[in-house]
């Protein structure tokens, strides 16, 4: 598991792309607020570049952290027809630090788990638990 997605009360995954840099490229900016030693609450934010992997819905994600650098593998794992909801798996490491993680991000519009009701193998939180499983 990843401190930076797992376990913060509250968090913003921002994802845009800009006119400058190259073709295929894209940043991504988690937002997320953590809970100090003291039992106060600051805001964080890192700021990754996103690079397409060769095989499609994979991404390769890097960040520069108080001088350690992360890098992580990202892929689509499944997503809603609507868009409503998207699963993500991500491995990742900093070798510097001494860190390897895995871990999952269910993204919606607003933040909220969706209300899939029952799908035909289950009701929608199986179904992504399992979906998780069979990624990791």
């Amino acid at each position: 598991q990843n401190a930076a997605y797992d376990f913060f009360p509250n968090q913003y995954q921002v994802f845009y792309r800009t006119q400058s840099r190259g073709r295929g490229s894209m940043w991504y900016d988690p937002v997320f607020l953590v809970r100090t030693l003291d039992g106060g609450l600051q805001w964080r934010k890192r700021h990754y570049r996103v690079k397409r992997a060769s095989a499609p819905g994979t991404f390769f994600f890097s960040a520069l952290d108080n001088g350690v650098t992360s890098n992580e593998f990202w892929r689509i794992v499944d997503a809603a027809d609507d868009m409503s909801w998207a699963l993500f798996y991500y491995a990742g490491a900093a070798p510097a630090a001494g860190l390897e993680y895995t871990g999952a991000v269910l993204a919606t519009p607003d933040g909220h788990w969706p209300t899939g009701g029952s799908c035909d193998n289950g009701t929608f939180d199986e179904q992504i638990i399992k979906r998780i499983q069979e990624a990791h």
